[in-house]
């Protein structure tokens, strides 16, 4: 197997623009976290402060190819009826009692996001984020001054490769676990009734409009945004699981589906590969 290191590859560049790259490569990634955080406050103090009820999922709407949406009615404090919409896992149905968490003064601000759930989907990663940053910045400064930042960029780098790499298999089994349905999916005839265009962000873009009817004989309408959108009155073959098929209806094959699976997962596969090769490289007694 080939055996290179980070410091052999960038041989040619001025050690002093290196260093003072991953520093500034560090900082900025050190300050991502606190700007999503700085976004994102009021809904993480939500989650850990707010005040706990039950509501009753009124409603379940798709909002992307892997999004779901619910609006979800409860009781404040106050007595007054609120409804709010949050972002819900893909077997979410109406009816369905769900808790949720809200801000007393502000019950139109809600989640129901667990302080846990918070702290393993969001603070985690971001806390890994900011670390890593932080010792890329104060690692190359300090170890700039004391003759040995060869060494401390060789093992950074190497880090830094197996963490992206651990991102991408675990993006792998998310994908995983969204399309395993597909294991108990139905199939019936659908047809494109239509088209329609939604601004909004994350999901503007054209959406074939298709109605089907599902083994129970009801009639159920979706949208799906596709890369070569069928003919108005065609028809099409829509897959669904049949115990929630608002949510889950979609015209895409599941060898398509499972396609999406294949990218992390060779970008992982990659980076670990490379991580090895710079490992082997590393200079004996580093």
């Amino acid at each position: 197997m080939l055996a290179i290191s980070p410091v052999s590859v960038l041989s040619g560049i001025n050690t002093a623009a290196v260093e003072a790259g991953l520093a500034l490569t560090g900082a900025a990634i050190a300050v991502l976290p606190l700007l999503i955080l700085g976004l994102l406050r009021r809904k993480i103090l939500v989650g850990f402060r707010g005040r706990r009820t039950v509501g009753k999922v009124t409603g379940v709407e798709r909002t992307g190819a892997r999004a779901w949406q619910a609006r979800i009615a409860f009781h404040a404090a106050d007595g007054g009826e609120v409804s709010v919409q949050c972002t819900v896992p893909q077997r979410t149905r109406a009816g369905d009692s769900i808790g949720i968490r809200y801000d007393p003064v502000r019950p139109q601000e809600a989640t129901i996001r667990s302080a846990a759930s918070i702290s393993l989907r969001l603070l985690l990663p971001l806390g890994t984020l900011a670390v890593a940053g932080l010792v890329g910045l104060f690692g190359s400064l300090y170890t700039s001054g004391t003759g040995r930042f060869d060494t401390f960029f060789d093992y950074y780098v190497i880090v830094v490769l197996a963490l992206v790499a651990l991102f991408c298999f675990f993006s792998t089994y998310l994908r995983y676990v969204q399309i395993s349905w597909w294991r108990q999916r139905a199939v019936s005839a659908g047809t494109v009734d239509g088209f329609e265009t939604s601004e909004k962000p994350g999901e503007a873009g054209i959406y074939a409009c298709i109605t089907f009817t599902a083994g129970d004989g009801r009639k159920i309408a979706f949208r799906e945004r596709l890369p070569k959108l069928p003919r108005a009155g065609s028809k099409v073959t829509v897959y669904y699981d049949p115990e929630i098929p608002v949510q889950t209806a979609t015209i895409i094959r599941r060898s398509r589906a499972i396609g999406g699976i294949l990218t992390p997962t060779a970008i992982g596969v990659a980076l670990s590969y490379i991580a090895v090769v710079l490992i082997l490289g590393l200079p004996a007694g580093s």
